[in-house]
């Protein structure tokens, strides 16, 4: 495998009034300044791109024209050139990589992972290098049209019951992958946000707008817009 680093994103980790949240995955600009820097230090994230042996590339990874669920530009991968149609397809998507000692024990089996995406690829997994874990993504994605943005939520239940396991230190290699292998020239795989949480502020911020008076949801350039008193908030409730 060929693995090549993007954009400089890292493992951000983020407080808010209602929870936690360890963000993989997550435009700067939507991650609050307070995020714990000396985490960032110790996690790349990363495009992986199944090595041919001959320089062919499997993966083209573009950044958006439009805006995700969170209100900024996205991350969408899609098969290559060289790789469309080819007999074999080779895997291509995102991996979170450990470059030092990093403690995770604040996660525990009541946390999530939570993926916000929108695809129509038919194969996509999460697999854990170091440990034996592989789940289905593509299973939890309905419908597959690459047109409706979801919230995919993995319990960490169930991958703590794979083998993983965060009681102690993550140590330089230890990879969490989002791979698929398709080689349909059409197909993509869009991410807007990936992280992990304790889940207790989901839903809070939106329903703190909804529950006002007036206020109404609907559909702007393909992302949810929450308008209330006439001021726009996106679907994490912060204002547009």
């Amino acid at each position: 495998m060929k693995k090549s680093i993007f954009l400089g994103l890292m493992l951000l980790v983020a407080g808010s009034s209602f929870a936690a949240r360890y963000y993989v995955m997550g435009d700067e600009r939507a991650v609050p300044a307070s995020a714990n820097t000396s985490i960032m230090e110790k996690t790349e994230l990363m495009l992986w791109i199944r090595d041919w042996g001959d320089q062919s590339l499997t993966c083209s990874l573009e950044s958006s024209s439009d805006a995700g669920p969170s209100g900024f530009s996205y991350l969408y991968f899609m098969c290559h050139s060289d790789n469309t149609g080819a007999p074999a397809s080779g895997y291509y998507g995102a991996t979170w990589a450990v470059n030092s000692s990093l403690d995770l024990s604040a996660i525990t089996e009541d946390w999530k992972m939570v993926i916000v995406c929108k695809t129509d690829v038919p194969y996509w997994t999460l697999t854990v290098v170091k440990d034996d874990c592989t789940l289905d993504l593509a299973a939890m994605v309905d419908p597959k049209d690459n047109q409706t943005w979801q919230t995919i939520e993995v319990p960490m239940y169930d991958i703590f019951d794979k083998g993983v396991s965060f009681a102690q230190p993550l140590t330089t290699g230890y990879l969490f992958n989002l791979l698929t292998n398709d080689n349909t020239a059409t197909t993509q795989l869009c991410i807007d946000a990936w992280y992990f949480t304790d889940g207790n502020d989901d839903e809070q911020a939106i329903e703190n707008v909804l529950d006002q008076v007036k206020a109404h949801k609907t559909i702007e350039n393909g992302q949810m817009v929450i308008i209330k008193n006439g001021v726009k908030y996106n679907a994490l409730g912060a204002q547009l």
